[in-house]
């Protein structure tokens, strides 16, 4: 089976390099009947908003390439390094199986996303509404691929095998979601003076443009997804710091994750907002999952430990 996955890994590999490679010579042939500065980038509404020169035309053969790049070496690393998980071994073939393939997928959807990019510069036109469907497959994929994940860990689990500390992974969901949210704050503080991106006259001072109301409001709501967050992990952090003077395995682990997922999530749908682009139902649909899957792993991990405790005292 893992032969079978290297194959399609492969063919993923070399289809997103045709797709780049294709729209490379696409826009070139395009090149002499561009004028000296085209619109070379797309705001909220899928129309330009940035034109440049020629040149800049570039930019999603880059992105593509980067992309495949990172694709290539995430797909070299799996095959090469062992995850460390406690499973079997069938387990982590398919652990591996999956990461590859849920990589190379979104790898694929970008460079199809930044094709329709080529050619909407090529053509001097509007993205069309493909974009929107490729984004929000690759956002599918993932999520399914991440839900496929934690079932295949949560099947495979090696019982005999000596269990590890979480302490690696307890500091890295801690490092991963503080970063993201620190992080977004000085981007909004650069962008801050430039929002809204269409207020060419001024005539929205203060306010910012929200997609999903389709209206100009007070620019310091921007920053509420930031405050919510940052109560968010406060309040995790206080949890999973008592769980784990208490020895509660099982809850820190969960509120690792639950941490993660909220760095993660909120630092997107804060750039989302920085961008003037609307939240889709689709990202929120994903977050709610990965919570309640994150719920029930909880749930599971803490009954098993109840009926652990129950037989011990039972035994004596």
């Amino acid at each position: 089976m893992y032969k079978a996955v290297k194959l399609i890994h492969r063919i993923l590999i070399f289809a997103c390099i045709a797709v780049t490679a294709g729209s490379l010579v696409y826009y070139l042939t395009k090149w002499g009947s561009l004028p000296d500065e085209p619109g070379i980038h797309f705001g909220s509404d899928r129309n330009f908003d940035v034109y440049a020169s020629r040149v800049y035309g570039f930019y999603p053969h880059l992105i593509s390439s980067i992309t495949i790049g990172i694709t290539a070496f995430s797909g070299w690393l799996i095959g090469r390094k062992s995850t460390g998980l406690n499973i079997t071994e069938k387990g982590e073939k398919l652990f591996k199986a999956e990461i590859m393939l849920t990589i190379d997928v979104i790898a694929l959807l970008v460079t199809l996303t930044f094709l329709e990019w080529t050619l909407a510069v090529s053509h001097q036109r509007a993205l069309s509404n493909i974009v929107l469907v490729l984004i929000g497959a690759a956002f599918i994929a993932g999520g399914i691929g991440i839900i496929a994940e934690i079932i295949t860990v949560m099947a495979n689990k090696n019982k005999s095998a000596v269990k590890k500390g979480s302490d690696t992974f307890h500091r890295s969901c801690r490092t991963a979601s503080w970063l993201l949210t620190v992080l977004y704050l000085p981007l909004l503080a650069f962008c801050w003076e430039r929002l809204p991106s269409d207020d060419v006259t001024d005539q929205y001072h203060g306010l910012a443009y929200f997609a999903n109301f389709d209206a100009y409001l007070a620019k310091w709501l921007l920053i509420v997804p930031s405050a919510v967050v940052i109560v968010i992990l406060a309040v995790l952090e206080v949890i999973g710091s008592k769980a784990k003077k208490g020895g509660n395995e099982a809850l820190v682990r969960f509120t690792d994750r639950l941490k993660l997922i909220n760095g993660v999530f909120f630092f997107w749908w804060d750039l989302a907002l920085m961008c003037e682009a609307p939240l889709g139902i689709i990202s929120a649909g994903i977050y709610a999952a990965l919570c309640v899957v994150c719920a029930v792993l909880y749930l599971r991990k803490r009954n098993r430990s109840d009926k652990g405790k129950y037989c011990i005292q039972k035994g004596k």
